[in-house]
């Protein structure tokens, strides 16, 4: 995957991919689940996210109704250096997040 912006990552087999290999270590992708997409997906890489960084990772629908980007997942450290992203859905939201942090404490 080229470098891009993960804030604004699409959801599909390139983000799913990079999620496996990022948040689990798999490297086989033959397999690969539907993180991006999978409400029961995406909340396995986020319980995956707070075991493995002692850090909360909440989520949900933000009071601005817009029609895209309506949705965020948030990495709690503390009030002032939280770290939040947004998404047409919960499980980009989770994703776009996972990337952000993994790649911070690689």
């Amino acid at each position: 995957m080229s470098k891009q912006n993960p804030y604004f990552l699409s959801s599909g087999v390139e983000l799913d991919e990079k999620v496996h290999l990022q948040v689990f270590g798999l490297k086989e992708t033959n397999d690969c689940p539907d993180y991006s997409v999978s409400q029961k997906m995406a909340e396995r890489v986020r319980v995956k996210l707070v075991k493995r960084f002692k850090i909360p990772i909440v989520f949900g629908e933000t009071s601005i109704r817009t029609r895209d980007r309506r949705f965020f997942a948030r990495w709690e450290t503390d009030p002032s250096t939280s770290t939040e992203v947004l998404a047409e859905s919960i499980p980009l939201a989770i994703c776009r997040l996972a990337i952000l942090i993994t790649d911070k404490h690689k």
